[in-house]
């Protein structure tokens, strides 16, 4: 299986075209992990760091080790315990909180125990202060441990800023294999999102010459296939096939890092996780976990990409207009957050108006197209079969989602972000608002 291990904290000349560095020193999985991050930080001569976690990682391994350094006398430890409301966001109050401890201690390393939203927290936290930062992940539940950017949520957005990746990441098989049910099968989630995220990104490449590259495509996408292969295992708790999904996650975000974007990893499944947690943020539902989110709505973005090849003809793409009816109707839908939608709007507007595209149009159909993208319909058959078999299953309504909201979420989830996923083809060939998800 392809592996990450070679591309870390070093430049590599990629037949792509670009030097990828991915700023990680270090990633350890095994038993002995919380030992090795002991060395590793006495190696550095910390003597001051602080740790990150909430009320619930605090008990599985926070406490654990702030003890372990405290019992040395070697490095001075500060503790920070997020109390979790039932939804700990990583929103402005906790960054700011974060931030606060942080210059009030002085910390020379700040170290994350948690899984995805204390992750962002720290990250973020610790880069606008300047300090280095060490994941130490508690469950194989998101794909951004290594990333280079933090998902944040701001006005009922999730937006991504640009951050800094960990300097190692040390995580403990079971540990993360003691994780809550709903943690490994929102990881085997976001993994399995990368179905359509890949062909999104392939998408816009072969029809509008996005950058490519081929060693982060296999990264993500040959842990992906394993996975999908091991699903029963995975529901047995299997310390192994959970280091190898805790792996495969940990080589999306590597794949991120190497890229400088969420690109390999992020598509339109992700563009409906952050429509519904916009509504949540408007009271419309209640927030559930981002990869049960993702894992849920790649169901109906495969749906998508399966109906391609049904299409006799493509026609060269109708123009995306931001004009004044626009921006009044973003407003409308989308409140406080309109002004990031319209930005993100007009972005993508720009890019496709200056991107000419490689292809003529004419006399492309959906089935030459499914060829060019490698469109696998085996594999999505796969995948569905084990995200149902994982408990994620593919009708509404599942994480509060009612066939109401899936069906305005395939008209509007594109706008949230100014990446080019098959929900602007399906747009720009004006057949949006005419899909749904009641195909066969």
């Amino acid at each position: 299986m392809e592996t990450f291990e070679r591309y870390l904290n070093h430049e590599i000349a990629c037949p792509c075209g670009r030097t990828h560095f991915v700023p990680v020193e270090r990633v350890e999985i095994g038993e002995n992990a919380l030992a090795s991050l002991y060395e590793y930080v006495l190696d550095r001569h910390v003597h001051c760091a602080m740790v990150i976690d909430d009320i619930h990682t605090r008990d599985v391994l926070g406490d654990r080790l702030c003890n372990l350094f405290m019992d040395s006398h070697k490095v001075a430890i500060t503790h920070v315990t997020f109390e979790d409301d039932g939804h700990l966001s990583a929103d402005d109050a906790a960054i700011d909180r974060a931030k606060d401890a942080i210059a009030a201690s002085k910390p020379e390393l700040v170290i994350a125990v948690g899984s995805g939203t204390i992750t962002d927290i720290t990250r973020y936290a610790s880069f606008v202060s300047g300090i280095p930062f060490v994941s130490v992940p508690t469950a194989p539940s998101v794909d951004g441990y290594a990333s280079t950017v933090a998902a944040l949520q701001l006005n009922g957005m999730k937006v991504t800023k640009s951050a800094h990746a960990p300097m190692a990441i040390f995580a403990l098989p079971s540990v993360m294999a003691d994780a809550p049910a709903e943690l490994i099968q929102a990881g085997f989630g976001d993994l399995v999102g990368k179905a359509t995220s890949l062909l999104d990104w392939r998408l816009a490449t072969v029809l509008y010459g996005e950058n490519w590259c081929e060693e982060a495509f296999r990264l993500v996408d040959t842990p992906l296939r394993y996975c999908v292969q091991q699903a029963d295992r995975l529901k047995e708790r299997d310390p192994e096939v959970i280091a190898i999904l805790f792996s495969g996650l940990l080589s999306s975000g590597i794949a991120m890092a190497m890229m400088g974007n969420s690109r390999p990893a992020s598509g339109c499944e992700h563009h409906f996780s952050h429509y519904w947690d916009f509504k949540a943020f408007r009271g419309v539902r209640p927030y559930r976990s981002h990869g049960l989110q993702v894992g849920f709505a790649v169901h109906f973005t495969m749906n998508l990409y399966e109906y391609l090849p049904r299409l006799e003809s493509i026609y060269r793409p109708r123009p995306l207009v931001i004009d004044e009816e626009w921006i009044r109707r973003a407003h409308e839908r989308w409140g406080d957050a309109a002004a990031e939608v319209v930005r993100e709007q007009s972005a993508k507007a720009e890019w496709l108006q200056d991107h000419d595209t490689r292809l003529s149009w004419i006399g492309l159909t959906g089935e030459t197209l499914a060829d060019m993208i490698d469109l696998d319909l085996e594999f999505f058959s796969k995948a569905r079969s084990a995200l149902l078999s994982i408990g994620i299953p593919d009708r509404p309504p599942y994480v509060d989602v009612t066939a109401e909201l899936l069906q305005e979420t395939l008209l509007h989830a594109n706008e949230v972000r100014s990446r080019f996923t098959v929900l602007d083809f399906y747009m720009g060939q004006g057949l949006l608002g005419a899909l749904s998800f009641s195909l066969d």
